[in-house]
């Protein structure tokens, strides 16, 4: 079974609009969750032209096509219940599943002794216990297996979270998914942690940490920055 196509422009790296995040973010929160993904997609549409519509000056077909869709969409306030105010919601599974993943191929990397998937579970739960007392039997029945095929995406947010934390910018928060201005970084760094993840066995484990062909892709001919990540002790921790 080959791995979902993230929809989007293969332009999109060029010159990237935040209409080009919506189909990522919407994947990453929903990644089985059609229903849930398309009314999000299109909040997040409307959110997005309404914000376009303020700089320009649109004629009526395109804001009688901008009240139309208006009209149908939930209001975005109410995708942002689903995903962040819920215990547990989309967003917080999603920050596990990318962590799991970050873990399992940073600790690895160094042979580390806690790098098997049955200690970095353990300690993720103890992470996010803060937020969501969750057990990691929880995790390993239903987060991880709903979220895997994302956890790439999630492991370059929080990549890039931990980035911003280091030079002291937390204050400004870390945008979902990325900033538009980052997004060809955002995705090289993501298909990086896709190909180790896919290439990576914790210890003890029979399989790789993502399985091969699960993990949603980019469209083929999307021509991403050439990186390389490293790991150390410190970012293993």
């Amino acid at each position: 079974m080959t791995g979902e196509t993230i929809e989007i422009r293969l332009d999109c790296l060029a010159a990237p609009l935040r209409s080009d995040l919506i189909g990522i973010e919407s994947v990453m929160l929903w990644p089985k969750d059609i229903k849930a993904r398309t009314e999000a997609e299109q909040a997040a549409v409307v959110a997005a032209g309404l914000e376009m519509a303020k700089g320009l000056n649109l004629g009526s077909d395109a804001l009688l096509e901008l009240a139309g869709v208006a009209a149908d969409a939930i209001p975005l306030r109410e995708i942002h219940k689903w995903t962040t105010v819920t215990k547990g919601g989309p967003f917080v599974q999603g920050l596990i599943a990318g962590e799991i993943l970050f873990q399992s191929v940073s600790r690895s990397a160094i042979n580390s002794p806690d790098a098997s998937m049955k200690r970095i579970v353990a300690d993720v739960s103890k992470t996010f216990s803060a937020i969501w007392l969750v057990k990691p039997k929880t995790i390993e029945n239903k987060v991880w297996p709903e979220y895997r095929s994302v956890a790439h995406l999630w492991a370059s947010y929080r990549h890039f979270s931990y980035e911003r934390l280091a030079v002291k910018a937390a204050s400004h928060g870390c945008p979902f998914p990325c900033s538009v201005a980052n997004l060809s970084h955002f995705l090289a760094v993501a298909e990086e942690f896709r190909k180790l993840g896919e290439t990576t066995k914790t210890k003890q484990a029979p399989t790789t940490v993502l399985r091969a062909n699960e993990a949603v892709r980019l469209p083929a001919g999307l021509c991403l920055p050439r990186i390389k990540l490293g790991f150390d002790a410190a970012t293993a921790a």
